[in-house]
């Protein structure tokens, strides 16, 4: 399956990669190491920065590759692949926790 990355919620610039190249799926508020914050919960996980060139990361994190963490926004998935990837990033919550209500 083809997921759509970005680095962040509201970015421009993304990447698509195989379903299997990512990993850590879970629902998330903050998308980086600055803090930056959706405004709802998205699902995330993370990639081999040279599994997505065009997601824009910084270059702290060293000589490539390393593993970045990227959002899957759900409008720009088909709905198959949205919901086996809330089925993954669902796995890892605690039980008393419901999954978000997305927009």
């Amino acid at each position: 399956m083809i997921v759509h990355v970005r680095r962040h919620w509201n970015d421009q610039q993304g990447d698509i990669v195989e379903m299997e190249k990512l990993s850590g799926f879970h629902w998330a508020f903050t998308e980086s190491s600055k803090g930056l914050r959706s405004p709802w919960p998205i699902i995330h996980a993370y990639v081999w920065c040279d599994d997505a060139p065009r997601v824009p990361h910084p270059r702290i994190l060293g000589e490539c590759p390393h593993r970045i963490k990227v959002c899957i926004v759900k409008k720009l998935q088909a709905p198959e692949v949205f919901g086996a990837l809330r089925a993954l990033a669902d796995k890892d919550k605690p039980s008393n926790d419901h999954a978000p209500q997305l927009p």
